[in-house]
């Protein structure tokens, strides 16, 4: 397997009383089909996944456009479609992109704070979803260098091939805490290893990434 560096988003909640894992509510992922769910250890929602679940059907998807999530915003490039768009719990906006011409995808939510630590709920993730892969090498959770006057960060994930399809793919979550309210913004991305590095797609990942993290208040290094 091809391996590669993790998307460089530049340097991608639950209520305030921590609910139960059956309680918490989470956001469907780009391998899982809208409306599919599974609960996180812990107080934060994250990404879904189902075992061989089916690639999403982007025959009806729309461009993407500007997008505005509850605590962030960012623009679409144009071929940016919109996989999937679903409220969770206590109505927070939950996207799910993808790129025609590559496949790359973004995923993105803000949650409401919780008592979860970032580093267990970047792991709870990685544990979870390199379950739809095979041969995987998973990447150690890595601290985001944020001002500590907005908040915190951590990034996360692993490299495997999609049980789906086969197709060597990098998958990394980037988990950031607001520092006033302990709000979460969570982008993942998942990007096919033949994706070359210089290619638009991951300048417009990590753009759009900027953009979301700015419009959060906790801006990402090299935004």
């Amino acid at each position: 397997m091809v391996t590669r560096a993790p998307v460089m988003v530049p340097s991608t909640v639950a209520p305030s009383t921590s609910p139960t894992p059956a309680e918490v509510s989470s956001v469907p992922s780009p391998e899982t089909p809208a409306g599919s769910a599974a609960p996180l250890p812990g107080t934060l929602p994250r990404p879904s996944v189902t075992a061989g679940s089916p690639e999403p059907d982007s025959a009806g998807s729309v461009p993407a456009g500007t997008v505005q999530l509850n605590d962030a915003r960012f623009v679409a490039p144009d071929g940016w479609i919109l996989d999937g768009d679903e409220m969770i719990e206590n109505a927070r906006r939950a996207v799910r992109l993808s790129d025609r011409a590559t496949d790359a995808r973004l995923q993105a939510v803000t949650l409401e704070g919780g008592a979860a630590e970032l580093t267990e709920s970047c792991i709870s993730l990685v544990d979870l979803q390199h379950t739809q892969f095979a041969n995987v090498t998973q990447q150690l959770v890595a601290p985001i260098g944020v001002d500590t006057a907005q908040g915190s960060g951590v990034r996360c994930g692993f490299m495997g091939e999609r049980s789906t399809d086969g197709v060597a793919t990098t998958v990394t979550f980037t988990l950031v805490s607001r520092a006033t309210d302990s709000h979460v913004l969570m982008l993942r991305t998942t990007v096919p290893d033949s994706v070359p590095s210089d290619a638009a797609a991951i300048s417009q990942l990590n753009a759009m990434a900027c953009q979301a993290s700015n419009s959060f208040g906790v801006t990402l290094p090299l935004c």
